[in-house]
């Protein structure tokens, strides 16, 4: 009688704790999922091109003709990255195309 006890409650135990680790195991494949689901729309969002004033043009030395994207702006305003377009393909349109290579 004590040692059918003893089985029942092991496998009791063991079914406890098959189903915890199944548990644990789905909900980090979620938070994955829909971390790579948030990647995705990050990479996917939209960007309106914005170019730079002639006035910011010519305090950086180039050419007030150029065509200049700006990419980047510090929280003061000042331009931290931009991209002179030579043509449409240059423009920056999703987030995606600015990821580093």
């Amino acid at each position: 009688m004590k040692k059918s006890l003893y089985i029942l409650i092991s496998a009791l135990i063991l079914i406890i704790v098959v189903f915890v680790l199944f548990w644990l195991n789905r909900s980090r494949n979620d938070v994955k999922n829909v971390n790579q689901t948030n990647t995705d729309v990050i990479n996917n969002e939209i960007i309106v091109p914005i170019f730079m004033t002639d006035i910011e043009k010519k305090s950086l030395g180039l050419s007030p003709d150029a065509q200049v994207q700006v990419l980047n702006r510090a929280d003061s305003g000042e331009i931290m990255m931009y991209k002179i377009i030579r043509s449409n393909e240059d423009l920056i349109t999703n987030r995606k195309q600015l990821q580093v290579r």
